[in-house]
This record gives C-alpha cells, structure tokens and sequence, in this order.
C-alpha cells in the first residue's frame, strides 16, 4: 500500500490515520501502533520541516505487510541528511529555554 502525499505538515494526520489504519487491521497491540504511528510521524515531519527547505516536494510511505512482515518505507526527494554530521545539543541549554524537540538523533 502507498500513500503519496505533499511535503506539508498539514498531512500529517493523514499520514498517521493511514499507518495507524493498515496497524489495526493486521492486530497489532495499541501500544505497537502508538509506537509506528509515533516514528512515522516523527520521520515524515523532520522530512517535512528540514529536506525541502521550505521548497515543494512530495512524501511517500510504502507499508508492506503479510503475515510474516510489516515493513513502512518513507521516501522523499528533498536535501540528504547526514546524522554523522550533526551537532550534540547542548542539554542544559535546551532546558534553560524550554525546548519540547530537536534531540531526535541524541
């Protein structure tokens, strides 16, 4: 199954009443589908906000399921990201100013 949508966060619930639709019927435990709706989410945003810069662009996530395998596959053509590149945060500063994100990769 694959659902194409625009590099644009007002898609997000779709993305996520999608996987979180294919989930249910294969019976998964609520908290597993809490769990891939949360990493879809998180991956499709970060892609959204940082890959396309503000550009246009299109998202696609690919699940595959039988009953051996469930696999979702998130594709974009937006800016790479390379995490071996990133910066640690630092922590104390984030809490100083009250961030709620960006410490993914940490």
């Amino acid at each position: 199954m694959e659902f194409i949508i625009p590099s644009d966060t007002t898609y997000l619930d779709g993305i996520r009443n999608f996987v979180i639709n294919i989930a249910q019927k294969f019976h998964f435990k609520q908290s597993d589908i809490d769990d891939i709706e949360f990493a879809v989410d998180e991956a499709c945003a970060n892609i959204m906000e940082h890959a396309y810069e503000g550009k246009k662009g299109k998202v696609s996530i690919n699940v595959d399921c039988n009953d051996d395998e469930f696999s979702i596959v998130i594709k974009d053509n937006g800016k790479e990201f390379d995490p071996t590149k990133a910066d640690m945060p630092d922590i104390d500063e984030y809490h100083k100013e009250k961030k709620s994100d960006g410490l993914g990769i940490f």
